[in-house]
């Protein structure tokens, strides 16, 4: 499933990308004419102080960012496969040899054999306890309880690991896929200084769900190793206390449900390793908007922020619509005011 998954949002990535591609060109070349007109306007003016230095690295980065956003092949080669390729070495590292996708990792628990006491064959761990509760079975053909129970509680153990962990991988997955796929018009904002912002974003929010699938690899890499450990822990009480199992399997319950709710937290992991911390934390970023509304507003009133936040009926407060609509008034007003000061200003060094 996760293959056929892969295919398609592969093929919808490379269609999507191509097609912004080819409709970015001539806004791109429209934009950078404009561009290149005004700096050399503003150069025979004398408002550019700029070195020259500067001008032709600007036009380097231009070049460069231009090659990579409006060059179908170019795109693909570096920007799409290379994300993809560095999810797929990470994740074969950090799952120690165990597969470069989530879902190899996660096939591992279902492959993954233990051998029966006294046995060399080896069996998938289910299926010994299963094959131990039909050996110790009582005399009416009853299979033995506490292996029954401790397969019973490993499948559901299984089921939560598998669930958890493809519920943050299927959602990081196709969120990747839809940023790669619009990834050429925010490496197109690469390009101009007042736009970088946006590039920077598109960039905090792909790293952030390349990470996730990264993280979510290392955590369900763990469960093969822990049901391992604990069921050869299990198997050495196995001629004396029958239980054992029981009890073990038990641990690997609880230990499957922490690591299966760690995994969906590995989004919001991924996300603050990228730098975008911020964006997954509403509260935090609320409380910067108000605190800079709120001391802007104190500025403007010459007093202190605090007390001007404090009254929500005092003119000052966001909350009145008059005093907003008056502050809105102000503000296009001055704007306006000086457009046309510039204007004139204008008229008159021609002069």
């Amino acid at each position: 499933m996760e293959t056929q998954l892969d295919q398609a949002l592969t093929s919808y990535v490379t269609s999507t990308s191509q097609a912004l591609t080819v409709y970015l060109v001539p806004i791109a070349g429209s934009l950078v004419s404009l561009y290149y007109a005004w700096t050399a306007l503003a150069m025979m003016r004398g408002d550019v102080n700029e070195p020259g230095s500067k001008l032709t690295k600007d036009v380097f980065t231009m070049t460069l960012v231009f090659m990579v956003a409006l060059s179908v092949g170019q795109y693909q080669n570096f920007v799409i496969q290379g994300v993809y390729g560095l999810v797929s070495d990470l994740t074969s590292r950090v799952a120690a040899g165990g597969g470069d996708s989530v879902g190899v990792v996660l096939d591992k628990i279902f492959s993954d054999c233990v051998a029966m006491p006294g046995e060399a064959q080896c069996y998938p761990a289910d299926e010994v306890l299963w094959k131990l509760a039909l050996k110790h079975s009582n005399a009416i053909g009853f299979p033995e309880f506490s292996y029954m129970l401790a397969s019973l509680i490993l499948g559901v153990a299984e089921i939560l690991i598998v669930v958890l962990c493809l519920l943050p991988v299927l959602l990081s997955k196709v969120a990747l896929a839809v940023f790669l796929a619009l990834g050429p018009p925010f490496i197109l904002c690469l390009a101009w200084p007042v736009s970088r912002q946006y590039f920077n974003s598109w960039l905090s929010v792909t790293l952030g769900n390349a990470l996730t699938l990264v993280i979510v690899a290392a955590i369900c890499a763990i469960v093969p190793v822990l049901f391992q450990q604990l069921l050869a822990e299990g198997w050495r009480n196995l001629p004396t206390d029958g239980s054992a199992v029981y009890k073990r399997m038990l641990g690997v319950l609880i230990a499957a449900i922490g690591l299966g709710f760690t995994a969906l937290k590995a989004s919001q992991m991924g996300a603050q390793l990228a730098g975008g911390g911020v964006a997954m934390d509403g509260s935090g970023f609320a409380g910067q908007v108000i605190n800079a509304v709120t001391n802007m507003v104190g500025r403007k009133q010459g007093g202190n922020p605090s007390s001007a936040q404090s009254s929500p009926d005092s003119p000052s407060s966001p909350n009145n619509t008059a005093s907003k609509g008056a502050s809105d008034g102000y503000k296009a007003g001055h704007a306006s005011g000086r457009a046309v000061k510039n204007v004139l200003d204008a008229l008159n060094k021609r002069k």
